[in-house]
């Protein structure tokens, strides 16, 4: 039987899923994986027909709910008393080394741009001002904002939807551990993910009601929002610029679709310029290291691994980095942090090679040292695909309490797991041949894979709040013509 593009994309991607997660139980050498990788094209190939047939039998139907109010208030509430937890036991929040950093930029007032500087005046130094230099009131206001953001999309999925589906997502998303933990520490990510959920709530606003745009209030929360989520993080572009190109597709108003990109170019450069500059903000200079993750992830498996296989010009560039002992000792397989942040490198000869160079040099890891490269490179990126497999919420992250009991039911195949989130998303999205919302979170994630130097999975955070609302487009059934496109 003949399968449609769309079908044959979805076996593509979940073959690769299924042979990428689990190709350390079958083979690590290139040619058995590529026959692994067929063999399961093969049956999801014949799969994709009645597996597309149950995705399109699940359908929401719109029911109003008279008490919105009141459930949104709840939300709010119920958000504030459970991360009121976290923040308690964990008082005044868990602060990392670059949240610490932070804080002595907030304290002193002189900032550089290697953590984002309107994050670290948004997150760290106003609520210090407000507070008078309460710690805790860093964490805290965190949680107060994403508390709101989750009650502004329950409120939005209860205004096109129905209840059951937004108290679902609500409580998914929520009493979710990976939630709480993240939660209790001041990151980026956790700004970022409160800041994507709202942009995203408006996006279906647009989407679902042609004239809510049309409201002064929304257009400037809208453009304001757009810009602050796409500063708080470095990598935050790659979800923002995708998703307001899909916001501009869905406005009606033409003179909207060009008032809206070129205000937020306008503010984007107002703040990175001006207000930057009367700053004194300083560039943290070439980041080659911050942007070259995972061909060093690829360098460093195939230099512990298979040395003998590399020639002398790979070697004298992974030997000036850190000593034969050094890799040996301090590598771990996919994540060079383990021997950036510990084994006391120098990274002065990866920014002296630059982009290019180390590419170059990865090129030459994987036609000399094949089957160590591939390694480095499933292990550097399964994080965001693998649906099964170790996960890196460490019981520092997630108690043991709470994790251990996740871990040994398959539950844990939702609550861990970014790549079941994105599986799902993929298949909605092809199944119903709409990827305008799908696309931001799929470039955001697979994109910010390929600049990581570890299994950080706190940069896919977003995925657990975004993915349901993606879905949520995908599976509303349309009525009485109520939905515009």
């Amino acid at each position: 039987m003949r399968r449609s593009l769309n079908e044959i994309l979805f076996s593509l991607y979940i073959s690769l899923v299924f042979a990428l997660t689990y190709s350390a139980q079958f083979t690590l050498e290139p040619l058995y994986l590529v026959l692994l990788l067929f063999a399961f094209f093969v049956l999801f190939y014949f799969l994709s027909r009645p597996i597309f047939n149950l995705a399109g039998k699940v359908t929401l139907l719109k029911k109003t709910c008279k008490k919105e109010k009141v459930l949104v208030a709840a939300v709010f509430a119920i958000s504030i008393v459970y991360l009121g937890l976290w923040f308690c036991y964990y008082y005044p929040g868990w602060f990392t080394g670059d949240s610490l950093g932070q804080l002595a930029e907030a304290e002193s007032g002189i900032y550089t741009d290697w953590h984002p500087v309107l994050h670290t005046l948004l997150a760290f130094t106003i609520p210090l001002k407000i507070t008078r230099g309460w710690m805790g009131s860093i964490v805290l206001f965190q949680i107060i904002w994403f508390s709101l953001s989750l009650a502004y999309m329950v409120k939005t999925l209860l205004r096109h939807g129905n209840t059951s589906f937004a108290l679902i997502a609500f409580a998914f998303i929520l009493f979710n551990p990976v939630t709480g933990a993240i939660m209790k520490q001041p990151w980026k990510d956790c700004s970022f993910s409160t800041l994507s959920i709202f942009m995203m709530a408006f996006a279906l606003n647009i989407i679902f009601d042609k004239d809510w745009i049309r409201k002064p209030i929304n257009l400037v929360s809208l453009i304001v929002i757009s810009v602050v989520a796409t500063i708080v993080r470095h990598n935050a572009l790659l979800f923002t610029i995708p998703l307001a190109i899909a916001i501009i597709h869905y406005i009606k108003p033409k003179h909207l679709k060009i008032i809206y990109p070129v205000s937020v170019l306008v503010l984007f450069l107002l703040i990175k310029g001006p207000l930057y500059s009367a700053l004194g903000v300083t560039d943290p200079g070439n980041r080659t290291v911050e942007t070259m993750g995972l061909p060093m992830i690829i360098i460093g498996e195939t230099v512990k691994e298979s040395p003998e296989l590399l020639d002398e010009d790979v070697l004298d560039f992974a030997y000036s980095i850190a000593s034969k002992e050094t890799w040996n000792e301090y590598y771990y397989s996919g994540d060079f942090n383990s021997i950036k942040f510990d084994g006391g490198i120098d990274t002065a000869p990866i920014e002296a090679a630059g982009r290019l160079g180390v590419l170059q040099i990865m090129l030459r890891c994987f036609a000399e040292s094949p089957k160590y490269a591939l390694k480095g490179l499933i292990d550097g990126t399964k994080m965001v695909y693998a649906i099964s497999g170790n996960i890196n919420w460490t019981p520092e992250f997630i108690p043991p309490k709470l994790l251990s009991p996740i871990q040994s039911t398959p539950l844990r195949y939702v609550v861990l797991y970014v790549g079941l989130g994105n599986l799902i998303v993929v298949l909605f999205a092809l199944q119903r041949k709409n990827g305008w919302l799908a696309f931001p979170l799929l470039i955001h994630n697979f994109g910010t894979m390929l600049l990581l130097t570890g299994p950080d999975y706190r940069f896919f955070y977003l995925t657990y709040p975004i993915s349901w609302m993606i879905i949520f487009h995908l599976i509303f059934k349309k009525q009485n013509s109520e939905i515009h496109k």
